[in-house]
């Protein structure tokens, strides 16, 4: 019988983090494949390679700081973070619609249309999307969820949905994107309630 190192239970939350956390990678993705610009495989490895390395650091992080909070206040705080993160990405969402906005921040803007991502933006890009795990990272350290499992399941995550958002922004499909942050961000805020309150 093969013993796993995590907790089997831990499966669904990492998944929702790591899912809810990659969401954006949707509207990056979109916004490259609509303007036709290239993305290897090996350059969506990278950039997923760089946002797990950050999730896993930020969840070690969050492992860390609960040998100095009260065991009881650890999933509060854990819950917390994640539904400030949930609905702070809602609201960013919200605003650049009435900005007339179609999609994330793109990093790679200056790109134009057709060509192919060059080192220098791919790091900005991966940097960049690094920086959005973080919070997610931490608060899912703080619940104790396996930070090797996370980490895993962050990389395929990234991968997957980046992969998704140039495949659908080559046909067009810009729409997805619009809809990719809130979607990430009702996920974050109902895990984060669900920890809070169970």
């Amino acid at each position: 019988m093969m013993i796993l190192p995590f907790d089997l239970r831990m499966i669904p939350m990492a998944l929702a983090v790591s899912v809810s956390s990659n969401l954006d990678n949707i509207a990056i993705g979109t916004s490259l494949g609509f303007r036709r610009i290239a993305l290897r495989l090996r350059d969506n490895a990278v950039v997923a390679t760089i946002t797990s390395i950050g999730t896993v650091l930020s969840a070690g992080a969050g492992t860390a700081l609960t040998a100095i909070v009260p065991d009881y206040a650890e999933s509060t705080i854990g819950g917390a973070i994640m539904l400030l993160v949930g609905i702070w990405i809602i609201y960013q969402e919200r605003a650049k619609s009435r900005a007339g906005a179609s999609a994330s921040v793109d990093p790679v803007e200056a790109s134009g249309v057709g060509g192919r991502i060059n080192a220098s933006e791919l790091l900005m890009l991966s940097l960049g999307l690094t920086l959005n795990n973080i919070p997610n990272g931490v608060g899912a350290g703080m619940l104790h969820i396996d930070i090797w499992l996370l980490g895993g399941l962050n990389f395929v995550a990234s991968l997957l949905t980046l992969g998704l958002g140039m495949h659908v922004g080559r046909r067009g499909m810009h729409w997805l994107g619009r809809y990719a942050g809130y979607i990430a961000g009702a996920l974050l805020a109902a895990l984060g309630v669900t920890e809070m309150v169970f």
